[in-house]
């Protein structure tokens, strides 16, 4: 049993304790069955733990067993492996009732290792490894001129002879170890590195406690790494040339001193001291019985690191905490003042080794075949997504199974929502059996310092064939329901309702139970907002204005356009808040047309009649959302003439076309329309139940969303009501005269008094609802999955449900 990211080894003493129980419980049954090979196994046992008149207690030699035997941890901390050796022996001893019956600790060191469970091999090739090692070679490393060597190896063990005509120095007795280790074939020395393994395990039951560290085992704990040692100088070389093969490069951090800001980055071929920094833990040498002899570890348990693999100034923090001491410096002086705090060389030289550090990393992890499936396709193209620490470590478990093998790990919802997550998701569906998946909110703070709203999920599955379905849960607040989970009336999910659902994504819907698959199984009928010719095929622009990037541009005088923020819009509400900042059109004119044209398929220069986006009415989506937030879904019309920041997205209002440019996508009654159908609580529910936090294009376009014509009869209704909730300022004047004729303005529909606006929406919910086809039942099980919308406003869409029913909402 393996945990590959084991930290203090929190897991794995859990591991131990579940083990014995499990040990205790069989050896019980069989007792009781009187099954004689476990009875002399037993009676065996006890008398090896038998010292004179004291007997040490099973609890003890079983628990010794299992910690030498079945336990396996790494983590790239050195320091907490030799925590969690610490933990293990604590627990170890805690099981002895008196002090005669202690024994000598076991040897565990080879058990836990440092090092970067997500570098290193898999597989090595046996025969470029030898040819690695300089088996062929019949002399010395360079600088070992005082002694030569000759190679001799007999059957089954390693020979060397070498002379000297001065007695050998230290260093060169290591070069002599070095030259006889890389002249052995890589079996051999695998065979021999056990060998001496299996005698340092061995040695405290040999020895007595007395001799724990006696000159015997230091010596033979020596001879084991410095045998390590010359191995990964071979294995790292074989790394270096997969990292060559894949045309990585070292990419050098560099200052530009006239810009005071970070340069371009200087590419140069990586070096096997570049490898060696990384830390690669070498599987299939370190755990070569297990990886190599079993086909891999038969249980996987872990709670691997979550951060996204990129730069990140508190962690440059954390690695240079003794610089940032002696220079009495805050992380926030850093953030605000970067290029301030990057005068200082000692600083700057050290930030741009940090920044260096990833590139080629990022590199292996999205080119490596060990890393196949971490990058998603989605309509035949490839979707960019940041490298995520626990998406490796989920395809890493895979890898370190046997067939057959289990893996259990605790991970962030993502997993199964995220466009980045998907090829992992089609990895899981095809390559192994999900047993379960079981997703918890940390409301209760199950984890602290992380927001209460984060959610996770306990994944478990077996390596091999692939799934039909499996058990889920989702939204659990206790800890405490995963001890019946899963259970008979757990809520199965069927692969092929996935795959049906979201065909492009395969993200899971978190169906809570039954009534929500039938929901989902209506909701399906229709068509998705972008993606299918025959729907609505609404685009979304993610970012028109970055909020930093684009800075210099901003103004607070208040002249120009307003630059709208996603706190400054609400459902049908585009003055929820007012604007900080405005940008003057003339200066960013021509850059924007220029952006048209090229999207229009015309090139770099615009016609001089074409209209910027700005110049139309436009949907604007809150970015910022939370699917347990009151409301996940906000929409609002933007007014002309005015701009978005990247905390909204907004929709291209005219087509793509060299030759309809200023052709409206849709028309004003129909943006109302989805305007209308997206801010429902029916397109809310779909939304908050495939995605966890940030709301991004991949999200919406997944939504099915009723591609209604103005001949249909709950067009009209749907429109005029949203026109009179968005219409509230001159600014929308145009929109109301094109929906209530020529004398209509936001003095005589506009609606602004509160009560009146809650019933339009109210009247939009049940309208929208009764176009979903829902039952009463099937709607109060939607308005119940909004847990801190007022009942007062659930009452009111029930109410206006059953008049849509009615016939009563025209």
């Amino acid at each position: 049993m393996l945990d590959p990211a084991c930290g203090s080894g929190a897991f794995l003493v859990a591991a131990q304790k579940t083990l014995l129980n499990l040990y205790t419980a069989l050896i019980g049954r069989c007792e009781a069955l009187g099954h004689r090979p476990i009875l002399k196994w037993m009676e065996s046992e006890r008398a090896k733990h038998r010292h004179g008149s004291t007997e040490t207690p099973a609890a003890y030699w079983l628990k010794k067993k299992i910690v030498t035997e079945n336990l396996y941890g790494v983590d790239i901390m050195e320091e907490a492996t030799e925590i969690a050796k610490l933990r293990l022996f604590l627990s170890l001893v805690a099981s002895a009732e008196k002090r005669d019956q202690l024994e000598p600790l076991p040897n565990i060191e080879f058990n836990l290792l440092a090092g970067n469970s997500l570098i290193g091999l898999l597989h090595v090739d046996a025969a470029a490894f030898d040819k690695g090692s300089g088996a062929d070679k019949k002399t010395g490393a360079a600088g070992q001129e005082r002694i030569e060597f000759q190679q001799s190896t007999g059957a089954g063990e390693l020979g060397m002879t070498f002379e000297s005509k001065t007695a050998p120095t230290q260093k060169e007795k290591v070069g002599a170890h070095l030259a006889v280790v890389r002249a052995a074939k890589y079996k051999e020395l695998l065979d021999e590195k056990n060998r001496l393994i299996a005698l340092y395990k061995e040695a405290p039951n040999q020895l007595g406690a007395g001799l724990k560290d006696s000159d015997v085992l230091v010596s033979l704990r020596r001879t084991i790494e410095e045998k390590k040692t010359a191995a990964r100088e071979v294995l790292d070389r074989l790394l270096l040339a997969e990292f060559q093969r894949l045309g990585i490069q070292f990419q050098q951090a560099t200052w530009d001193e006239r810009e005071k800001a970070d340069g371009k980055p200087e590419k140069r071929p990586l070096k096997l001291d570049d490898i060696r920094t990384l830390q690669p833990f070498h599987w299939a040498y370190e755990f070569d019985d297990i990886l190599i002899n079993r086909g891999g570890f038969d249980a996987i348990i872990t709670n691997p690191p979550w951060e996204i693999f990129k730069p990140n100034s508190k962690e440059f923090f954390l690695q240079h905490s003794e610089l940032v001491t002696k220079k009495t410096m805050r992380v926030e002086d850093f953030e605000d003042e970067k290029s301030g705090v990057l005068e200082d060389r000692e600083i700057r030289d050290a930030w741009l080794d940090y920044l260096s550090s990833y590139p080629h990393l990022n590199d292996w992890f999205r080119t490596s075949t060990q890393f196949a499936n971490q990058v998603a396709t989605a309509n035949g193209r490839k979707v960019g997504s940041d490298v995520n620490l626990y998406k490796l470590f989920t395809e890493q478990c895979l890898n370190l199974l046997h067939t057959g093998g289990r893996c259990g790990m605790v991970i962030p919802s993502g997993i199964y929502t995220d466009l980045g997550t998907k090829q992992l998701r089609k990895m899981l569906f095809e390559q192994a059996r999900i047993s379960a998946l079981f997703g918890f909110e940390n409301r209760k703070e199950i984890f602290e310092g992380v927001h209460r709203s984060y959610k996770f999920v306990v994944l478990s599955f077996e390596k091999g064939g692939h799934t039909v379905k499996f058990p889920v849960a989702f939204m659990r607040l206790d800890v405490s329901d995963l001890a019946t989970f899963p259970n008979d009336q757990s809520l199965q999910m069927p692969v092929e309702m996935v795959k049906r659902l979201s065909p492009d994504a395969l993200s899971l819907v978190e169906f809570k139970d039954g009534i929500d698959i039938k929901i989902a199984e209506k909701l399906s009928k229709f068509t998705s907002l972008f993606g299918d010719p025959s729907g609505w095929m609404l685009e979304i622009f993610g970012e028109e204005f970055h909020m930093n990037r684009a800075a210099g541009l901003f103004n607070k005088r208040g002249t120009g356009y307003p630059l709208y923020e996603g706190g400054m819009i609400h459902q049908f509400c585009h003055d929820y808040a007012k604007p900080d900042f405005w940008i003057e059109e003339l200066k960013v004119r021509a850059d924007l047309l220029r952006k048209r044209a090229k999207r229009c398929g015309i090139g770099d220069t615009a016609p001089k009649d074409m209209l910027n986006d700005s110049d139309a009415h436009r949907l604007a989506i809150r970015k910022i959302a939370r699917n347990t937030d009151t409301r996940t879904l906000i929409v609002a019309l933007l007014p002309r003439q005015s701009f978005a920041g990247n905390s909204l997205s907004v929709s291209f209002p005219f087509e793509h076309s060299p030759d309809q440019y200023n052709s409206l996508r849709h028309s004003l009654s129909e943006t109302l329309c989805i305007a209308a159908l997206l801010n429902s609580f029916v397109a809310d529910y779909s939304l908050r139940s495939r995605m966890t936090a940030n709301l991004n294009t991949f999200y919406l376009y997944q939504l099915p969303i009723p591609r209604l014509t103005s001949a249909e009869a709950a067009f009209r209704p749907l429109v005029e009501r949203a026109a009179r909730l968005v219409g509230t300022s001159a600014e929308f004047d145009d929109l109301l005269r094109e929906v209530f004729g020529p004398k209509g303005n936001h003095k005589t529909h506009g609606c602004t008094d509160e009560a009146g606006r809650a019933g339009l929406r109210a009247e939009i919910d049940g309208l929208v609802a009764q176009i979903y086809g829902l039952t009463e039942d099937e709607f109060v099980h939607v308005l119940g999955t909004f847990p801190l919308v007022s009942e007062s406003v659930k009452l009111l869409a029930r109410n206006a449900f059953a008049d849509a029913i009615a016939g009563r909402i025209t």
